[in-house]
């Protein structure tokens, strides 16, 4: 005899699918997405005619020499600090 737990909704919880064996991920995607994932297209729904992009460009050289002034700025900065600083007075407390 099957347990029913009924609570304030007065909805019955049936322990029926306990004993079923867990789902795989494609069923749990085709419970939830029924036929509509066998009907999605990439293709279709892209604007990419033609396949791969193969005329590409580099679009982050400004962002490269960006961050190799930054670098440099930083060495250039530590160098100088470690040079005419003393250092030992903000090492000691470590």
């Amino acid at each position: 005899m099957p347990n029913k737990v009924s609570y304030e909704g007065g909805d019955d919880f049936k322990d029926a699918d306990i004993d079923a064996p867990p789902k795989s991920k494609q069923d749990k995607k085709l419970d939830k997405y029924g036929d509509d994932m066998g009907k999605f297209s990439v293709a279709e729904n892209s604007n990419i005619k033609d396949g791969i992009v193969k005329e590409r460009g580099c679009t982050d050289v400004i962002c490269l020499g960006i961050f190799i002034i930054f670098l440099i700025s930083m060495i250039s900065f530590t160098s100088y600090c470690f040079a005419e600083g003393d250092v030992a007075k903000y090492v000691a407390p470590v």
